[in-house]
């Protein structure tokens, strides 16, 4: 059991250096010659990004209400019994 949990976290741990690194060769790409008038971290990709991300953050807030609502149904429907006869399946 022990040697499970060791390859599922040295897994997980390249994993996450793995993606870290994708993310960072991608967001923050070095050119060899800079842009003309561009301001050092303005790269249209990451304002978007950042942008998008601030937008899903307050979208959250304000649905909070709702999203709490349908995540409570889906909690009780796991939760639930199961089968053709909870769902009234086959019943005359």
């Amino acid at each position: 059991m022990v040697g499970v949990w060791v390859t599922v976290l040295v897994v997980g741990f390249f994993t996450l250096v793995g993606l870290s690194r994708a993310g960072s060769i991608l967001f923050w790409a070095v050119r060899d010659e800079p842009r003309v008038g561009a301001a050092p971290g303005a790269s249209p990709r990451i304002l978007l990004a950042s942008c998008a991300l601030f937008s899903a953050t307050l979208l959250m807030s304000v649905l909070a209400g709702p999203i709490k609502r349908d995540t409570d149904a889906t909690a009780a429907q796991v939760r639930g019994p199961v089968g053709p006869c909870a769902s009234g399946v086959g019943r005359p």
